[in-house]
């Protein structure tokens, strides 16, 4: 049965991590092989392992998509994401540029006038376009890009991809 994770960092963190940790322990690190194995990214799952298509379109919202830094380096996922985007909004979206949000887990914590620096090089690029939403794969991302919109007074808000996808929409409230 699949383990289906909606963020990709949490995803790279078992399929990847999870071996690294166990390695020096032959039951455990087997058990985590198996999980490994059978786990995937929410957005990569969709794209394997179903025949998923949009229901709604979303033509008429406005958004950008972040590409997280686990989800593209961690899992190779980058085209997936956005052959679903296509379905759900014929008529385009703004693909931001392959950058970092800044968060990176305890980097933010241990850096943090860096993750301050290369999060507010990040919202500049989003606040540049005309846009009412970011999406994103990662909850990370999410959680970092939209606290900075918000200290920021910015109306732009954050999604998960799931959310537009399965017909709602997006934007935490």
């Amino acid at each position: 049965m699949p383990v289906i994770v909606p963020s990709g960092s949490c995803a790279t963190m078992i399929r990847h991590g999870y071996p690294e940790l166990f390695s020096e322990d032959a039951a455990w690190l087997e058990r985590a092989q198996k999980l490994a194995k059978r786990t995937y990214e929410f957005v990569e799952f969709l794209d394997r392992r179903t025949s998923f298509v949009p229901r709604v379109s979303a033509a008429e919202l406005r958004f950008a998509y972040h590409a997280s830094c686990h989800l593209a380096r961690g899992l190779g996922v980058r085209a997936q994401p956005l052959n679903l985007l296509n379905q759900l909004a014929p008529d385009g979206f703004v693909i931001l540029p392959q950058d970092c949000c800044g968060f990176g887990g305890a980097f933010a914590l241990e850096y943090a006038p860096i993750s301050s620096a290369i999060l507010d090089r990040r919202l500049d690029q989003i606040e540049a376009e005309e846009i009412d939403f970011v999406l994103a794969c990662d909850v990370s991302c999410l959680i970092q890009i939209e606290g900075g919109l918000r200290r920021r007074g910015s109306h732009i808000r954050c999604s998960h991809i799931a959310l537009p996808l399965a017909g709602f929409e997006p934007g935490l409230r």
